[in-house]
Order: C-alpha cells, then structure tokens, then sequence
C-alpha cells in the first residue's frame, strides 16, 4: 500500500516536471536524474 501510495506521488508528470525545471544547475539536474531512476527502477520491481 505504501509503494503505491510513493508512486502515485512521485511518478505525477507535474512533479516530476517542476522537480527537474526548479533546479539551480544541469550538475544538479543530473543528480536528480540518476536518483530518480534509480528510484524508479526499485519502485517498479519490488511488489
């Protein structure tokens, strides 16, 4: 139930959007773009 409450939140189009557009840097960007790939890979592997 948790998992599918984090990835109703987080994989929003608008979220993710405004999360990787608020970013001070493209250094910054990509870290957020390494992370939430991992993050996304783990999300949708475990059940």
């Amino acid at each position: 139930m948790r998992r599918r409450a984090l990835r109703a939140f987080y994989l929003r189009p608008r979220y993710i959007a405004r999360t990787l557009l608020s970013n001070p840097s493209p250094r910054v960007m990509w870290n957020y773009l390494r992370y939430g790939t991992r993050q996304l890979v783990d999300l949708l592997s475990h059940r």
